[in-house]
């Protein structure tokens, strides 16, 4: 190791400062490709399973060069027989598994790494999750770099080693679902209130958490219920559809879809998420169950809104006022904060649903984005208002 390398602990704290928010996981790549010459980082899938969209977090390389490897270099890397073997918390170098002048002669060195100045890998299996026939998911932390000395190299690939049990941590804390653990702040209080059933479901439709309400549905097995296997299964086929499409990694159509049936309404919402807690989370479904309801006992359309987005209460009283019309400073007063605090939240909604300002905020509300069927026994299409 090089002067400028950075010790074990130094890397560790990188990590869990991460999950803290201290930094980003682009800055925790560049914090670990830095002290190799002309270092670079990817955090990647290794799919062969097909169930995720391709993602790769990367530093150091060029946004049009990482396409080339999802559509065409990757599936030709050398070393991928490795990854499709190696366990969790499994490291590889390329001079241990394949001379560099065997490597050289190669399209993928050629026409991948050698245009980026990289002559060398080393990586680590992070998790790996195993499926039927084979297949098989695997997160990877690759490590590049122009030098190709085996010598020099093999400390900085038996590094990632030692710090991969605490990426795989990091990994875990996502995958236990940070929307499930802070559910509590963005609407289960409000639906457990209103006796609303609702299920967090996740990759498979594997049931995170069900309300007391939601299990006495399932039970019934009508508008859901819970197979032997763990998973949601809805009665209404064409919800069940839009369930299965939600569970989609490449999925990207409205937030919320409403069905009627039989005086219930089922609401499936497609949580929003960044593409790091998408990464390492998959994506999660929330499934609210509203069966005949009296007086105020049911959600308006901005709350569903609001569960899409993972807006806060205060943020969610803030959108309401939006939709109202309202400006920030009748918001301050209706609410008595202060301007700067209705700012500070405008500006945290506007963070969380990637807009800009409150003309996209109001179209990214309008009922077209927000339901994409409703069913009512062949009856018109539920419109959402807000």
């Amino acid at each position: 190791m090089t002067a400028n390398a950075h010790s074990d602990d130094e890397l560790i704290d990188a990590i869990y400062a991460t999950l803290v928010g201290e930094i980003s996981w682009t800055a925790l790549l560049e914090t670990i490709a830095r002290p190799l010459p002309e270092g670079k980082a990817t955090l990647h899938l290794s799919d062969t399973s097909q169930n995720y969209q391709p993602f790769i977090l990367s530093t150091g390389i060029e946004a049009s060069t990482m396409d080339s490897f999802v559509n065409h270099y990757g599936a030709l890397n050398p070393l991928r027989f490795n990854c499709d073997i190696r366990k969790t918390g499994e490291g590889v170098l390329l001079e241990e598994v394949i001379p560099f002048e065997k490597f050289s002669r190669t399209e993928y060195y050629n026409g991948f790494m050698k245009p980026i100045s990289a002559n060398s890998i080393m990586g680590v299996t992070i998790e790996r999750e195993d499926f039927e026939d084979n297949a098989h998911c695997a997160f990877i932390l690759s490590v590049l770099t122009a030098r190709n000395d085996i010598d020099l190299n093999r400390p900085y690939a038996r590094q990632l080693i030692r710090i991969a049990p605490h990426l795989q941590r990091a990994a875990r804390f996502y995958r236990k679902g940070l929307f499930q653990q802070n559910f509590a702040d963005i609407g289960a209080t409000l639906l457990d209130a209103i006796d609303i059933g609702y299920a967090i479901c996740g990759d498979y439709g594997q049931v995170k958490f069900i309300s007391r309400t939601g299990q006495a549905f399932a039970k019934s097995g009508k508008p859901l219920g819970i197979g032997i296997n763990g998973r949601l299964r809805l009665s209404l086929p064409k919800a069940m559809q839009g369930f299965e499409q939600m569970l989609t990694r490449q999925y990207d159509g409205a937030k919320v879809a409403s069905f009627i049936h039989e005086q219930t309404r089922l609401t499936l919402i497609r949580v929003n998420k960044d593409p790091i807690s998408l990464f390492f989370e998959g994506p999660t479904v929330l499934v609210l169950v509203e069966g005949p309801q009296q007086g105020d006992g049911v959600l308006h359309d901005y709350q569903y809104f609001s569960l899409a987005y993972r807006l806060s209460d205060a943020e969610t009283r803030v959108l309401r006022s939006i939709a109202e019309g309202h400006s920030v400073t009748v918001i301050a007063a209706r609410h008595q904060r202060s301007p700067e605090t209705i700012r500070s939240q405008v500006k945290s909604i506007y963070a969380k649903t990637g807009v800009r300002n409150r003309v996209e905020l109001i179209n990214l509300m309008q009922p077209a984005r927000l339901a994409t069927a409703s069913i009512h026994a062949g009856a018109a299409p539920l419109s959402l208002r807000l």
